[in-house]
């Protein structure tokens, strides 16, 4: 899809019993969703990231 000129990068992905989570850098929801359709996956729920708390030296990011 950025082939394409979308901006979209999955950044990393998580295993949590019998889901997956995944992070996006998107410019939007539909990105996401368009993105789930073509791989065959599933986008259940979209929600954004607003802070990020580093727990190295927990500041807020």
């Amino acid at each position: 899809m950025r082939a394409e000129g979308k901006e979209i990068q999955q950044e990393q992905s998580y295993v949590a019993g019998d889901a997956i989570y995944c992070i996006y850098h998107a410019a939007s929801a539909d990105l996401i969703r368009e993105h789930a359709e073509r791989s065959n996956g599933v986008a259940t729920e979209i929600t954004e990231i607003t802070t990020l708390i580093n727990h190295n030296t927990s500041m807020v990011s």
